[in-house]
């Protein structure tokens, strides 16, 4: 931990780039809890990070906050997923966790037309998770970002269903395109070929 924040403090200083923050907040996101040891209010050893972690939070967080308006939707997501693990909001002072929220309310509207369905859950998840830490009101149904949420939400769930009905009837459209029964069809007696076939979304196997 503190190797990696030594040198993302070297880095931050000409600014990271967009792929950069994010893997240093995937890292950040997937250090062992106890790294945040540190903190203010706990002891400093054990965790290996000793007080890195926290300023090594502060500062992602920051630079988070900075970074969002250029930050695709699928990026934007990825932060507000990693900034929303406990172990690493824990460390982040209320002012900065403050910024970024702005900045991720801001730019999610900014984006709308890009969310899906996975970044709409992480982005709901950062904002819960950031207003259940500061004790702020939770996002109301008419506001612009959950309606924007919602339609991203919404846009998600139709075209996952376009995608099933359309993979779950690849195969009978298979097998009516390929028709074996009629091979079969003049065979009689013992030992004759039986398809059955239920539950299908083509009607054409109905018969």
């Amino acid at each position: 931990v503190r190797a990696m924040a030594a040198r993302l403090r070297e880095v931050a200083t000409s600014g990271l780039q967009a792929q950069q923050l994010l893997y240093a907040l995937g890292a950040l996101a997937k250090m062992p809890a106890d790294s945040a040891e540190g903190r203010e209010g706990g002891g400093g050893g054990g965790g290996g990070g000793g007080n890195e972690a926290p300023a090594l939070a502060a500062m992602l967080c920051g630079a988070a906050a900075d970074a969002a308006p250029t930050l695709t939707a699928n990026k934007l997501g990825i932060a507000a997923w990693a900034l929303a693990r406990p172990a690493v909001l824990l460390q982040v002072p209320s002012s900065v966790a403050a910024r970024w929220e702005a900045a991720l309310r801001a730019r999610a509207v900014q984006v709308r037309e890009h969310l899906h369905w996975r970044t709409v859950g992480h982005i709901e998840l950062g904002l819960r998770t950031l207003a259940g830490r500061e004790g702020w009101p939770p996002s109301r149904e008419g506001e612009p970002l959950t309606r924007c949420l919602t339609a991203a939400a919404a846009r998600g769930v139709a075209v996952a269903s376009e995608r099933s009905t359309r993979l779950n009837g690849a195969p009978a459209a298979l097998l009516l395109r390929l028709s074996p029964w009629a091979a079969a069809a003049g065979r009689k007696g013992r030992g004759a070929p039986l398809l059955i076939a239920g539950f299908d979304p083509d009607s054409g196997l109905d018969a």
